[in-house]
């Protein structure tokens, strides 16, 4: 996938949510005084990324629950970037830097989130699932190997994701 198969409109639904998944997670007792979200791409997918921060910095220009949100963009080589990070947010890549990247996550108990909900499959924590609604789609199972519990009302609104789900 190149960054021209990133729909604005999912980006903009991201944009919203990514912080109010760490609020709405006990991430938020990690969290001092700012909330860290990476955003994980590829060279070709930096437009996506600057256009999801942009996104995210107009939709919380004072932050969320008295929290600034802080952005990091890198790229899958400079995953040590993205080491205060409760919540690392997955453009696509190659089958290794997501492996790598989970792997990192779960060492980090930080939550993934990918513009793919394929990714579920491979195991990161929560994408979107676009159908008649669109709703969080989670992969509790990832979550619980990071160690990351969510808010009951969340886990209410969402569809969960379950192994061999397409």
């Amino acid at each position: 996938m190149n960054a021209g198969n990133y729909d604005e409109d999912v980006l903009e639904i991201y944009s919203k949510l990514l912080p109010r998944f760490i609020v709405m997670s006990d991430q938020s007792i990690r969290v001092k005084d700012e909330i860290h979200i990476c955003l994980l791409e590829e060279e070709v997918d930096e437009t996506a990324a600057i256009s999801l921060k942009e996104r995210i910095s107009c939709n919380y220009p004072q932050g969320i629950k008295n929290y600034k949100i802080k952005m990091t963009l890198a790229n899958y080589t400079e995953l040590s970037t993205c080491k205060n990070s409760e919540l690392l947010f997955l453009f696509n890549s190659s089958k290794a830097h997501i492996s790598e990247t989970l792997a990192y996550a779960k060492r980090h108990n930080s939550m993934t989130v990918s513009y793919d909900a394929s990714l579920l499959e491979e195991g990161v924590s929560l994408s979107l699932y676009l159908g008649r609604k669109t709703l969080p789609y989670i992969n509790t199972t990832a979550l619980k190997r990071n160690g990351i519990t969510l808010d009951p009302i969340l886990l209410r609104i969402s569809k969960l994701y379950m192994q061999g789900d397409k």
